[in-house]
């Protein structure tokens, strides 16, 4: 699940250094986040909870879960390759490219 938060912030503490100046700056912040459970691979939801038992559900920033979850995925597509390359055989004569491909 997506969630977005949002946050109004008074900085500063407000001027009373005589300078007219107000010290104090209004931020309006929004904060994205991702809700997810990590459950082991042989385990279900379960529909009353809503979550797997054994597992966790875990609250991150929206970009830390893209990036982690985007290189876990071309990290498995890269091993899922390599395999593929490391269990094709081809005659030693054929192009090494042109095997991977056959496979």
């Amino acid at each position: 699940k997506c969630h977005s938060f949002y946050h109004y912030a008074v900085d500063g503490e407000g001027g009373n250094d005589n300078d007219g100046d107000d010290d104090q700056m209004a931020n309006f912040y929004s904060q994205q986040l991702v809700t997810f459970d990590l459950c082991p691979s042989n385990s279900c939801k379960s529909s009353s909870s809503g979550t797997c038992s054994g597992g966790g559900q875990y609250v991150v920033g929206m970009a830390d879960f893209i990036d982690a979850y985007t290189e876990s995925k071309m990290n498995l597509q890269e091993y899922n390759c390599e395999q593929i390359r490391e269990g094709c055989y081809c005659s030693d004569d054929t192009d090494d490219e042109q095997c991977e491909q056959d496979c």
